[in-house]
């Protein structure tokens, strides 16, 4: 403590030179540019690690839509096949129309089968290559591939039985 003319103390505080507050509130600033460019740069290794799978995950949906379609093509031909051959002379009418019936129901299905697994790989991929939201896109994609795969897989499942029974 200092005294007065009238010696009466006067209070010390201590304080910090004004550019030693500045200096503190730069570094502060700093920091938190700094923790948030670490934190950008993790979110961003994140959605790449993320993107990579779901290209994983589309490259596989698309192999399996194409061996199905590739499958499905062949049954789809041993049926037309079995279409354009004349039902022997003498077979029942109800044994003749369930045969035709059930050879036309896999034919049917099979050539479904080969447009939607065409269809999925050709929109599926282009979608998430060119689509409009970015790697929303990707994601969707990959869903909507995911999602249809059960209803193709058992219209194929459905031609094969169909052509076995006829």
């Amino acid at each position: 403590q200092v005294s007065s003319c009238s010696g009466l103390p006067i209070p010390l505080t201590l304080r910090s030179p004004p550019s030693v507050h500045l200096l503190q509130a730069a570094e502060h600033e700093v920091v938190e540019v700094m923790l948030q460019i670490f934190k950008n740069e993790a979110i961003t290794k994140v959605v790449r690690k993320q993107t990579e799978i779901r290209q994983l995950e589309l490259d596989w949906y698309a192999m399996n839509y194409d061996t199905m379609a590739a499958q499905a093509t062949l049954f789809a031909g041993f049926a037309f096949a079995n279409m354009t051959e004349p039902v022997p002379e003498g077979t029942d009418f109800w044994m003749e129309v369930t045969y035709t019936v059930l050879v036309a129901l896999a034919l049917g299905l099979e050539l479904c089968v080969c447009l939607s697994c065409t269809f999925c790989c050709i929109f599926g991929k282009g979608l998430a290559l060119r689509g409009p939201n970015g790697v929303h896109s990707v994601h969707t994609a990959v869903e909507n591939m995911r999602s249809e795969q059960k209803f193709i897989f058992t219209q194929f499942l459905m031609g094969i039985v169909s052509y076995l029974v006829a």
